[in-house]
């Protein structure tokens, strides 16, 4: 912890006073975040490094392996935690984006393929992967240069896609042209972000993805 407790005094000593500006202008008239992003846990994961994001800008959900729970998990009481954060950033924040990132070397995909975590709770929460589970098993993506893992952990970001699809706020947005779905990728060992491009119908470098076809998914 002694480097996390060093940290924060280095920021209150040198850091603070650089976002201080905005930080207090966000305390006064509250966020507006541009984005919604949900993405996995893993703590190789930096999303506003990634996205050269300030404060304020991106809103962040972070759980394991990246899920969204289709919608009757949220009708049934069950899982609501994503549930909510998509109400909120939608009826609430306005929100006109919402961008699924997955990973490469997802440890989350890797108890999968395994069939087993070393936890019970762990085990409970993937069962929200099956349908990614399912489609890996009938060959998406196959023509991807992938290993196991990071192909099903790009079937997974679609298949959260199309769980994200589920939900009412989700799909009076995307009919009145009011919200685009992105579909990201992490390759962590090169240090590259990917977007699911429909021109290939898989994962090109971002960049890429984005001049083809603005970068934008209304279902996976």
């Amino acid at each position: 912890m002694q480097k996390f407790v060093q940290g924060v005094s280095t920021f209150h000593e040198r850091g603070a006073q650089e976002v201080k500006p905005l930080l207090a202008h966000l305390a006064k008239y509250g966020q507006r975040p541009q984005a919604f992003l949900i993405t996995c846990a893993d703590s190789r994961i930096m999303p506003e490094e990634l996205t050269q994001a300030d404060p304020g800008d991106l809103f962040v959900v972070r759980n394991i392996g990246n899920l969204v729970p289709h919608v009757d998990s949220a009708r049934a009481g069950t899982d609501t935690s994503v549930a909510a954060a998509i109400d909120f950033t939608l009826i609430t924040l306005n929100v006109k984006d919402i961008v699924v990132m997955g990973h490469s070397g997802c440890g989350a995909m890797e108890a999968l393929l395994a069939g087993e975590s070393p936890s019970g709770h762990v085990n409970r929460w993937l069962r929200h992967a099956k349908p990614a589970m399912a489609r890996y098993r009938e060959g998406y993506l196959q023509k991807a240069d992938l290993n196991e893992v990071d192909r099903l952990s790009q079937t997974n970001v679609l298949a959260s896609l199309e769980n994200l699809a589920t939900y009412d706020a989700v799909i009076e947005r995307l009919d009145r042209g009011e919200l685009n779905l992105h579909a990201w990728w992490f390759d962590v060992a090169n240090a590259q972000v990917l977007a699911y491009s429909a021109a290939v119908d898989g994962f090109v470098l971002l960049d890429e993805a984005y001049e083809a076809a603005d970068g934008s998914r209304t279902s996976a």
